[in-house]
């Protein structure tokens, strides 16, 4: 597998690391750069467990999405899930207080108005978040269990109504 440009020459000779619309320089010597990109991969700070608000998810993850090169129609994609779950419990809100049953909440209006399959995908781009705070031991994986996405079957059935209409 290839290894994956941490840094970018540009052609005045800096090595930078876009960020979004963000251009971070560390300097022209490659070696000196990569050191200085590690200081400052570092010195990003990590919330403490139990004090990891939404806004502060909502930052942390594209962050990190963005760093790891994921595209941009995927890093909207987590962007809209992020928003719809600010939109619902509201941005201050820790993550860690939200309940199983709030979260069953939320998983049904993610399926209001829209079709099975889009249901399923946004669970899934939601549970992917939500394992990004379980890997940095923000929340525990049974705080939100109840995400499940729809099950095949339901999905073959709205897919044949949908042909036969």
């Amino acid at each position: 597998m290839p290894r994956r440009r941490l840094l970018t020459l540009r052609k005045d000779g800096q090595w930078v690391k876009r960020k979004g619309k963000l251009t971070i320089y560390f300097g022209k010597d490659r070696l000196v750069a990569e050191r200085r990109y590690a200081e400052w991969l570092k010195s990003e700070e990590q919330p403490a467990a139990g004090s990891t608000t939404l806004e502060t998810l909502r930052r942390s993850v594209l962050d990190h999405k963005i760093s790891e090169g994921v595209g941009s129609s995927s890093i909207a994609g987590y962007r809209r899930e992020i928003d719809r779950l600010i939109d619902h419990f509201g941005g201050a809100r820790r993550v860690d207080t939200i309940s199983v049953a709030e979260w069953a909440n939320h998983r049904d209006r993610l399926g209001d108005g829209v079709a099975l399959s889009t249901a399923a995908s946004r669970v899934i781009r939601l549970r992917a978040v939500l394992s990004y705070a379980v890997d940095r031991g923000w929340i525990e994986p049974s705080q939100f269990k109840v995400l499940r996405r729809p099950r095949a079957a339901a999905l073959r059935r709205e897919k044949a109504s949908r042909g036969s209409q």
